[in-house]
């Protein structure tokens, strides 16, 4: 039924875009998971842009709208519609796959704190992998395997540890970041396999709710994983003083680089994740007053 009601995946040509030959052969192995994920990260990136721009529009987590705007158009994309069509992509794969929606933390409280994010848990031989495919420039490189019964810690490279804390009513996903835990996200325990309408609900949340979501609301933020480390950029269009700025991390050093023009951040956006900017007379204005008002929730 859902196969109908979404359409059929283009597997050959998510594969082309993401770098694997049509002609690799591809089992729902652990091998195939890992290869997948990574050739991913380092092409599809985060991006937030749509909520931005005069003539943005949303859409759907459907498997047409996501081809059109991931594959076709190249734009990016926000967790809900990356890690739906990776959930899509895993599924033609063969992949046993569950989505489970969680809140974004990012070293916050959790006071307040909507289910605004979604990834992915993806069982394997009895083996279980904790996908996250986009979460800003914060995405994992690789499925990260964990049991979900005790807290662990787990390295993806030398410069990359993540650790999972079990409590007794939930999980939170931190990611080491300077001799300490920086938390990413917290998520229900027991897990909670999350159908479509249940997803659908929560991207229209996201969408429309008038609390004030920063990752909507507030900033720009673009991102994806490189050979040895990842790139982000930060953009408040809304700050009268232009705020804008380059995280480059290659392997355990990292570099921020402030900008102090609109184009030269264009230009190294386009040179470095592939997103084209618009002209700045194209984004919205700031709405101070509805900003003011808004209750404050970070995601």
């Amino acid at each position: 039924m859902e196969r109908q009601e979404q359409g059929i995946f283009p597997l050959k040509q998510y594969l082309e875009v993401i770098g694997i030959p049509e002609d690799t052969s591809l089992q729902p192995t652990v091998e195939t998971l890992y290869k997948v994920i990574h050739n991913q990260v380092k092409t599809i990136p985060f991006a937030n842009l749509f909520w931005f721009v005069k003539d943005g529009k949303p859409v759907s987590l459907t498997i047409p709208d996501l081809k059109r705007k991931l594959l076709d158009n190249r734009e990016g994309g926000m967790c809900m519609e990356v890690a739906s069509f990776t959930y899509f992509a895993l599924k033609a794969l063969g992949f046993k796959v569950d989505r489970i929606v969680a809140h974004a933390l990012m070293n916050r409280p959790m006071e307040n704190r909507p289910p605004t994010h979604l990834f992915l848990v993806v069982t394997v031989e009895d083996r279980t992998f904790l996908v996250d495919p986009s979460f800003g420039y914060n995405m994992l490189r690789y499925p990260l395997e964990v049991n979900f019964k005790e807290t662990q810690e787990v390295s993806l490279t030398h410069y990359e540890k993540y650790q999972l804390e079990c409590h007794s009513d939930y999980y939170q996903l931190n990611m080491w970041v300077k001799d300490s835990w920086f938390s990413l996200h917290r998520f229900d325990r027991p897990l909670h396999p999350m159908s479509d309408e249940e997803v659908n609900d929560c991207h229209k949340f996201l969408l429309e709710t008038p609390m004030r979501i920063f990752i909507r609301d507030l900033y720009l933020t673009f991102g994806r994983i490189t050979e040895n480390g990842r790139v982000g950029f930060h953009y408040e269009p809304h700050n009268p003083e232009f705020t804008a700025f380059k995280m480059l991390v290659e392997e355990d050093k990292t570099t921020k680089t402030f900008y102090k023009d609109y184009e030269t951040l264009q230009a190294e956006i386009k040179e470095m994740v592939g997103i084209e900017l618009p002209p700045f007379d194209k984004l919205k204005a700031s709405d101070k007053t509805n900003l003011e008002n808004a209750k404050t929730v970070t995601s």
